[in-house]
């Protein structure tokens, strides 16, 4: 055990990537449904294999990455 609360550690993760770990982990399942798509795969095969309950999820996630770009 550390002895460190998962707040701090979050506060910690922001402090240095400049995003939360739900924003992160964000990322990294809407890159993997890139890949996915980028080997022939379906919107919703690879959104699926990504966690995303959808394609439309997928895409709502894919528009606030898009969004933060534009920050």
């Amino acid at each position: 055990r550390t002895h460190v609360s998962s707040r701090h550690l979050a506060r910690l993760f922001r402090q240095h990537l400049g995003i939360s770990v739900r924003e992160y982990h964000e990322q990294l399942r809407v890159g993997v449904a890139r890949q996915r798509q980028q080997q022939g795969e379906s919107a919703e095969k690879a959104a699926l294999a990504a966690g995303f309950s959808s394609a439309r999820q997928l895409r709502r996630a894919r528009q606030r990455e898009a969004d933060q770009l534009t920050k």
